[in-house]
């Protein structure tokens, strides 16, 4: 049996698709500004640690996260979307990637105090990726979705 539309379901449409392509916009520019910064540090790093492939350490904590996030959403989503309906996760979606980003700028002021060894600060390169990677995610869900 067809459901058929109201005028009003398809204003709601329209209106959640634009808001879903301006939070994608703005999620895909903080997500950049966030890896830059974070990548921006990477020569004085460097040099701070002696190590000339410091950056390129960096940049594999930061960029390769992103791939397990994006491969782990893709077998997930599609399971959570028909079970919990696709506006709901959508919402938890962006909460969670929210609640990642609190923690990452609360993890921003590790290498400040003193106590940001490599490690600290490739975990907090992995947690840079980690966030761009959900962020990213949940964007290009929303936006494939309509």
């Amino acid at each position: 049996m067809l459901k058929m539309l109201r005028p009003t379901d398809l204003n709601e449409d329209e209106q959640l698709q634009r808001r879903c392509r301006y939070l994608a916009t703005a999620f895909g520019f903080g997500q950049g500004c966030c890896v830059n910064v974070y990548l921006s540090a990477g020569g004085y790093l460097g040099d701070k640690f002696q190590d000339k492939y410091f950056f390129v350490w960096m940049c594999a904590a930061v960029y390769i996260t992103p791939l397990l996030i994006f491969a782990l959403a893709r077998r997930l989503d599609p399971y959570f979307d028909r079970h919990f309906g696709f506006r709901k996760v959508y919402q938890v979606r962006l909460a969670i990637s929210m609640l990642l980003g609190a923690l990452l700028v609360a993890g921003l002021i590790v290498p400040t105090l003193g106590a940001g060894g490599r490690a600290s600060i490739l975990t907090l390169g992995a947690a840079v990726g980690m966030v761009a990677g959900s962020v990213a995610s949940a964007s290009a869900r929303c936006v494939l979705q309509f």
